[in-house]
């Protein structure tokens, strides 16, 4: 008899969050921050037992990526213990075991009792929350089914596969999928660094963030970014902090007064999500003061007239309400960024992405940057320089075998979430890069409710929640009452699983091992492998496998390596002669030190960096 279940709805309230994370605080106080862990060495010193310990690399930020070099404990193969890496050789920095809070999850990341462990199919009503427990076999069969019925009746354009932010290959390979199958609709909610790096280069031409040399900096104003606290083993805030202790001046603007903050000449304590109003207000100062480099201005900005007309209207009284910071302080922190060279703004996740007027407040920060001539010089916004590899591989991202994509796909792009003119320009130009094509995830549910421009029909989710990570989630949970069909890959029961017509349960990073990293740096280039730490819990499958299986399925085996993920993974390598065997043999990566000094760095490529710009200039004003 098959089993049944009602899955348990995960909500939580605005007084029971609060309730949690300060006892969560108070424990964390009482256990110095790593109560979890304590419990778990008092656990495998009361075994007895000797743990394996595995290399590999932290969950936490940028999921497909290899950031933060880890060591898995590992007993009777269950996870036990996490700690920093100190013998890393990605861009860790060597000797180096600290680890943020996100890192320190792994353990309960990997053992939830909300992990999906295997595949199901509704058995009530969508949102009710009902399913059965069923094979992979028929979970497979049924979406194949579904995918080719909707092809046939209604184009491959009626599928749309929805994520929560983009993740490289995992994503490419999705993408992939799409793009044999002849649907342009993949669509992501925004989430992460996609709205932060989409606004800066559709203002700037590149996104940053970051000086070639801190402490070339005169001043550095940190604004909504708590690099103490996430990606320490990357180096974290190594670099603030010893330009700090060279006598470079920083503003820490946020809402906290976080341990970075408490390094700060000035912290600003600006009210959670007004940072687009006090950036409009700083521009307001810095215009109206004529503050601003001419001669960049004059020579590199398009649509200036249009930016001071625009922000008459932002001043400092105006912003001060809004913001909660005086206006005359507003004033002072203008003049002190236009007239303090070289300038620097380093961004975080809290003013980009995860509010309202994010895209907004990114691109007039960068406007900042801009207007005062602190684009592309050394200690400011530095766009980067590319290093010759000593590691060459195809890519660590994917081929999407873009051009298998039917031209007027781009046509039928359900909603677009950015200029349809620059979903057709190539990787290698578009300001956009590997976004291409892309819908915008809740125009997407919109479209199930309107039928405008069409009704999409089939519809998938992969390690996203669509009814918590984006606007209106009542409408939002309508609009998926009336898909035609809707399977979730996740690792966890999120609501929109209760609105699936099939789940299927995704392994966590710790239990697979099918993704590459490569770090170019000063010193030589890094390549390395995740290694799977332990096995995958329950049923849960690779979310990279499952693509590849259902493309087999579906009849495109020759465009997907035969269906082995490892097939792929020596494609990626096979220009650098190294074997996917030999990578994985050497655990913490293999590095190759360069045999001759890198060319000096130029500064002030505007011509370069501005030319995928419409207009081959900073976009003060976009028509």
């Amino acid at each position: 008899m098959k089993e049944e279940r009602k899955r348990k709805p995960l909500s939580l309230s605005r007084r029971a969050f609060l309730k949690s994370t300060a006892a969560l605080g108070a424990a964390a106080t009482v256990a110095g921050g790593h109560g979890h862990l304590l419990r778990q060495d008092r656990a495998l010193a009361d075994s007895g037992k000797e743990a394996q310990i595995i290399p590999t690399w932290c969950h936490g930020c940028a999921a497909s990526a290899l950031n933060c070099a880890v060591l898995c404990h590992v007993v009777d193969g269950k996870l036990v213990r996490i700690e920093g890496n100190p013998e890393a050789g990605n861009r860790g920095v060597r000797g180096s075991t600290s680890l943020c809070a996100k890192a320190h999850t792994a353990i309960q990341y990997e053992y939830s009792p909300n992990r999906l462990t295997y595949p199901m199919k509704r058995t009530g009503e969508k949102g009710e929350g009902k399913f059965t427990r069923i094979s992979w076999e028929e979970a497979m069969e049924t979406i194949v089914s579904k995918l080719k019925e909707a092809k046939e009746k209604y184009g491959p354009e009626s599928y749309c596969h929805m994520v929560s932010e983009f993740y490289p290959p995992r994503d490419q390979v999705a993408r992939r999928f799409l793009n044999i199958y002849g649907s342009p609709n993949y669509s992501e909610c925004a989430l992460c660094h996609g709205p932060r790096y989409l606004a800066a280069t559709c203002t700037i031409g590149f996104c940053s963030e970051a000086p070639d040399d801190w402490s070339a900096s005169k001043l550095i104003v940190n604004w909504g970014s708590n690099c103490e606290n996430s990606g320490v083993n990357q180096g974290g805030p190594n670099g603030l902090l010893d330009a700090l202790a060279n006598g470079v001046k920083m503003i820490d603007i946020r809402p906290m007064m976080d341990p970075m903050a408490s390094k700060a000449d000035e912290w600003v304590p600006i009210r959670p999500g007004t940072d687009c109003a006090l950036a409009l207000a700083i521009l307001n100062v810095i215009i109206v003061e004529n503050l601003y480099d001419f001669e960049f201005v004059s020579e590199w900005c398009h649509g200036f007239d249009k930016l001071a007309e625009h922000v008459e209207q932002y001043s400092p009284e105006w912003a001060a309400p809004i913001t909660g910071i005086e206006a005359e302080r507003i004033v002072q922190l203008a003049r002190t960024m236009a007239t303090t060279k070289p300038m620097v703004i380093k961004t975080g996740n809290g003013v980009g992405d995860q509010q309202n007027d994010g895209t907004s407040a990114m691109m007039a920060i960068v406007l900042i940057e801009a207007i005062t001539g602190n684009l592309d010089v050394p200690g400011g916004n530095f766009g980067g320089y590319n290093m010759p590899t000593m590691i060459p591989t195809r890519s660590f991202f994917v081929e999407t075998l873009l051009d298998r994509l039917p031209e007027d796909a781009y046509d039928k792009l359900l909603a677009p979430s950015y200029a349809r003119d620059l979903q057709k320009l190539p990787n290698n130009v578009s300001p956009v890069g590997f976004h291409t094509p892309q819908s915008a995830s809740y125009k997407v549910l919109k479209a199930l409710l309107t039928g405008k421009p069409y009704v999409p029909r089939v519809l998938s989710a992969q390690q996203t929640s669509v009814l918590s990570q984006l606007r209106n989630p009542e409408q939002n949970a309508e609009a998926l009452k009336k898909a035609d069909f809707f399977f979730v890959m996740d690792q966890y029961g999120s609501p929109a699983v209760d609105y699936a017509d099939i789940v299927l349960p995704a392994c966590s990073l710790y239990e697979q091992s099918h993704n590459l990293g490569t770090k170019n740096g000063p010193d030589g280039t890094w390549v390395g492998i995740r290694n799977k730490a332990v096995e995958p819990l329950g049923e849960s499958r690779s979310d990279w496998q499952f693509w590849l299986d259902l493309a087999v399925m579906m009849g495109y085996e020759e465009d997907f390596w035969g269906g082995e993920m490892d097939n792929c993974l020596r494609e990626q390598l096979e220009p650098s002669g190294i074997s996917l065997e030999e990578l994985r043999e050497s655990p913490r990566g293999i590095f190759v030190e360069r045999t001759e000094p890198l060319p000096p760095k130029e500064y002030r490529r505007y011509a370069q960096l501005f030319a995928a710009l419409p207009h081959g200039k900073v976009q003060c004003y976009n028509e």
